[in-house]
């Protein structure tokens, strides 16, 4: 891992917004950063950490912020993605499609509220 590059990547993804192409311009100029501590765990493209199965995708996220452990990625994995505002129907049907998918997969999702939380429930 290039400690600069993951310092790097973390400061211009915040200065971005998450922004790719923006990210990448900045990598390509190599304009200024600086250092920031950041309390929660994070993977970038620097790290050898970084899970593989990203660099197959066109425009593979230069950072990932996580809960958990970042070794499940190399498993098998489902994401789970819905409505942060929706019915108590919507959250028993997601509970009960998980409860069969959790069986063989690994779930994922962006842990936002509703349809996200109830998966990782």
């Amino acid at each position: 891992m290039k400690k600069n590059l993951r310092d790097a990547i973390l400061w211009y993804a915040i200065q971005n917004d998450g922004d790719w192409k923006q990210i990448a311009h900045c990598l390509q100029v190599k304009a200024p950063y600086k250092k920031v501590e950041y309390a929660y765990p994070f993977v970038t493209r620097a790290d050898k950490e970084y899970p593989r199965c990203f660099l197959k995708l066109r425009y593979p996220p230069w950072i990932l912020f996580y809960q958990g452990k970042l070794s499940y990625l190399s498993k098998k994995c489902v994401g789970i993605i819905g409505a942060r505002y929706c019915t108590d129907q919507a959250l028993k049907n997601t509970r009960e499609v998980v409860n069969i998918l959790k069986k063989k997969y690994v779930i994922v999702s962006g842990l936002a509220k509703g349809i996200d939380a109830m998966a990782h429930k």
